[in-house]
């Protein structure tokens, strides 16, 4: 992942539940190698992975 990709913007909400906390994850020697958001509601959870795609930015 470059250097510069910065961090990833997660949406408020994802299938209708509000975004509520974020997980890195990083290799051995400490650089990022993806996120982890979690959403969720009374209703249920979704945990959604986020990577860095060359170009494109942070997507799930």
């Amino acid at each position: 992942m470059p250097e510069d990709a910065g961090e990833p913007s997660f949406p408020s909400e994802w299938s209708g539940r509000p975004f509520r906390r974020a997980w890195t994850y990083r290799d051995a020697e400490g650089r990022v190698l993806f996120q982890v958001a979690r959403f969720d509601d009374a209703d249920g959870k979704d945990i959604v992975p986020f990577i860095f795609t060359n170009g494109r930015g942070w997507k799930p």
